[in-house]
């Protein structure tokens, strides 16, 4: 079933341009486990390929799990959404079966928050440092501002438009300000 937060980041990532696929099943490595994981999206152009995995959930726990630390959880996510066998497996055997030559793969998190608000800004800043040396994080602050501005993250204008008034939608599924400030910026 199609969630409001994919459809979001779908929507933004073909105003940049990209075709997308959605909802790629991953087969379990073991035929009893009921478990199911899936690709949120695939999005692709001229060779480029890029993986993302969209969490909405305000809570990290929900998602990150309670390892010995936070990189500990952070590293085990990426590994489990992104590096685990059976997620590459199905990454490359669509590449193959869509006839797509990958010259480069990125992998992106859209995330909602990082921790509830209760934390310090440099708590904040050390889990998206975690995050960037392993993929690519984009919030979905850095969204709707993109989507609100006609601009993608790098200041470029957004190659399409659409009759939909996406950003409002978001805004209101979300419960999250267009104009959010520090919480979607990432300490660059």
């Amino acid at each position: 079933m199609a969630q409001i937060d994919e459809t979001i980041v779908e929507h933004w990532l073909r105003r940049q341009g990209y075709s997308t696929v959605r909802g790629l099943t991953v087969r379990p490595k073991n035929p009893e486990n009921k478990g199911q994981k899936e690709l949120d999206l695939l999005a692709f152009r001229r060779g480029e390929l890029v993986h993302v995995e969209v969490q909405s959930s305000p809570k990290p726990g929900n998602y990150l799990g309670e390892l010995n630390s936070l990189e500990d959880s952070v590293r085990k996510y990426i590994q489990d959404k992104f590096d685990e066998e059976s997620v590459q497996a199905i990454r490359e055997e669509w590449c193959q079966h869509s006839g797509f030559e990958v010259g480069s793969l990125t992998k992106m998190v859209v995330y909602q928050n990082l921790k509830p608000k209760m934390v310090t800004k440099e708590e904040k800043r050390e889990q998206l440092e975690v995050l960037e040396e392993l993929v690519s994080p984009v919030s979905f602050a850095q969204i709707f501002r993109s989507l609100k501005s006609g601009k993608d993250l790098e200041g470029k204008d957004l190659k399409f438009k659409f009759k939909c008034d996406m950003d409002d939608l978001a805004t209101l599924f979300l419960n999250t300000k267009i104009d959010e400030g520090e919480e979607g910026e990432s300490p660059r």
